[in-house]
């Protein structure tokens, strides 16, 4: 199971890492989008590798809502049925679970089943479920 970014971080793009984090969350790193609420923000710099893409950005960024139900989001690659894989998330405040779910992804059309309403947690779980594709090729 491997942590996740901050849960408002939208990847779009890998980008070189620039940070000391020993391990990626998503297997590499992204630049992306921050969906805090706020004016829209591309995060770059230390912002962007020392917090969006490692997680748990509560205490470390302004934009971070307290009352936010969640800090971080776990993904976990439970299996492959032929083409499509099977990821389970779930979501945590503090390391205790809030939410959890299965999500099924298909490489061929990049979708997955059902589609998490969140456009965050579904760009991370696409991000995450090509990550695993890649370093299996």
């Amino acid at each position: 199971m491997l942590a996740v970014p901050c849960p408002y971080f939208l990847p779009r793009a890998p980008a070189e890492w620039l940070g000391s984090y020993p391990r990626l969350p998503l297997g590499q790193a992204f630049r992306g989008e921050c969906r805090a609420p706020g004016p829209p923000l591309e995060p770059d710099g230390a912002l962007l590798f020392e917090v969006c893409n490692t997680g748990y950005a509560a205490p470390r960024c302004s934009r971070f809502p307290p009352a936010s139900p969640a800090e971080a989001v776990r993904f976990h690659l439970a299996a492959q049925r032929e083409a499509r894989l099977v990821i389970l998330y779930v979501t945590e405040r503090a390391g205790w679970p809030v939410e959890h779910g299965e999500l099924e992804y298909d490489p061929a059309e990049d979708t997955l089943m059902p589609a998490p309403a969140d456009a965050a947690l579904a760009a991370q779980a696409r991000a995450f479920a090509r990550t695993c594709l890649a370093r299996r090729a």
